[in-house]
């Protein structure tokens, strides 16, 4: 159980790593349609980089992927639009306002599979942050940790979330 704990913490860690840094770079400066482009460089490509090098630690599990995305702003648990992903290899959910990565085992890395999102997602340039406040980010991760005796089973899917508010970005930004 020990073990299962420890990949918790790896999982929370490596998702408070990607969220920090995505709430502080998903500003509008230089423009992006997405924040995921064709050369893996976006600010989301950028977090789930960071995640990758948290999970690179592991040994008794297996990263499955990470879900980078908007904080669905009518809920308080910090769940995305469509909520959370399932706990299963295919993470189904998070229907809008997401980037999907899932892990390539060879090279040890996230790699982005689908969606998109956008600093408007966000509200990074609201003219009236009081009726529309800047939006949250949030990063979850999902881990499937073998057990290594197989009594209790063969594995368990393991997961860590973390969400930040979007730093506000200068208004000569939003120009």
């Amino acid at each position: 159980f020990g073990l299962v704990y420890a990949t918790g913490a790896t999982a929370t860690g490596a998702s408070r790593s990607g969220a920090r840094l995505a709430a502080a770079s998903f500003g509008p400066n230089p423009p992006a349609v997405s924040l995921h482009n064709a050369t893996n460089t976006g600010p989301g490509d950028n977090a789930a980089a960071a995640v990758s090098a948290d999970l690179t630690a592991l040994t008794s599990a297996t990263p499955i992927g990470v879900v980078i995305y908007a904080v669905d702003k009518t809920k308080t648990d910090g769940q995305p639009v469509g909520g959370f992903p399932a706990k299963t290899n295919t993470m189904p959910g998070c229907s809008t306002k997401c980037l999907r990565y899932t892990w390539n085992d060879t090279t040890k890395k996230m790699v982005f599979q689908s969606g998109t999102l956008t600093p408007a997602d966000f509200n990074v340039c609201s003219s009236n942050p009081v009726a529309n406040p800047l939006g949250s980010i949030g990063v979850w991760v999902l881990i499937r940790h073998s057990y290594l005796t197989k009594l209790i089973g063969q594995y368990n899917y393991v997961e860590g979330m973390s969400v930040m508010r979007i730093e506000p970005v200068p208004s000569e930004q939003c120009a």
